[in-house]
């Protein structure tokens, strides 16, 4: 599971697998009351009724369904261990949990997208572009927009030498049209939509660098930077949240600053060197 860089005050079942491990001892909390229970209609959709949350109360858990809120049927959970994924994330439990309740369990990219070191070396050497791959949501804090805009200006200033794709969902589809509206005229930016499976290895053993200039508040430890890795990819990247525990500037690539446009450029220029 991958832990958000913010305290955690709910965090949904249904996302992702929990990172919590627990005893089974468990017992019923006193009831809430109504007054502080969630205010929603007696028509809750299924779904969400028994979407399971895990809820901090005074370092505890509290495992509940949006039917037991509403009932006051709260049931307590002893935290056994936490898992993170690198030293960095910590944090993200300060004041909630005992640091000797956390454990970090290293993350790792599945072995389809490894690709063989003579493939790696056959890319790098082949003539063309360079080939820049955003593989990711496209959300405006993971900075798509800031990499499109200071793609361009490297683009022009030397055509032919830089290929960009993206990959990835968008939050809106008012987002997606205004994003291919933009890039409708550059024949350097490619969209491939979610990718998955043949797709995506393909995209990642054929690309140079793997860009992400995020500053998502919610980023916790990409694996599409670990996917990189695994296809013999450089990576761009800022120093947020837990991406420094699987990242050194200048050895794994380049650390650009965050909200600028003008770093992921001088970033770029020299990228075209490799």
């Amino acid at each position: 599971a991958r832990a958000s860089p913010e305290k955690p005050v709910i965090a949904s079942a249904a996302a992702e697998s929990s990172s919590v491990t627990s005893t089974s001892r468990r017992s019923r909390c006193a009831p809430v009351r109504k007054s502080t229970a969630l205010r929603t209609s007696s028509a809750l959709p299924a779904a969400v009724a028994t979407m399971a949350l895990f809820i901090f109360v005074d370092g505890l858990f509290v495992v509940a369904t949006a039917l037991d809120i509403i009932k006051g049927a709260w049931l307590p959970v002893v935290v056994a261990a936490i898992i993170v994924l690198g030293d960095r994330l910590r944090r993200v439990y300060d004041g909630a949990v005992s640091p000797d309740r956390l454990r970090v369990v290293v993350n790792f990219a599945e072995s389809v997208y490894r690709a063989p070191a003579e493939a790696i070396d056959t890319k790098f050497r082949a003539p063309g572009p360079l080939r820049i791959l955003y593989l990711s949501n496209l959300i405006e804090e993971k900075g798509y927009r800031l990499l499109r805009d200071a793609v361009e200006t490297v683009a022009h200033e030397r055509p032919g030498a830089i290929q960009l794709d993206y990959a990835g969902g968008f939050v809106t589809d008012a987002e997606k049209s205004a994003f291919l509206a933009s890039i409708a005229s550059s024949p350097f930016i490619s969209y491939h939509g979610i990718v998955r499976g043949d797709d995506k290895r393909r995209l990642l053993q054929q690309s140079h660098v793997l860009a992400l200039p995020t500053w998502y508040p919610f980023e916790g430890q990409p694996i599409c930077i670990l996917e990189g890795y695994a296809a013999g990819c450089a990576v761009l990247t800022t120093d947020h949240s837990g991406i420094f525990d699987v990242f050194t500037p200048g050895e794994n690539g380049w650390a650009v600053e965050k909200q600028s446009v003008r770093s992921i450029e001088e970033a770029l220029r020299d990228a075209r060197h490799l």
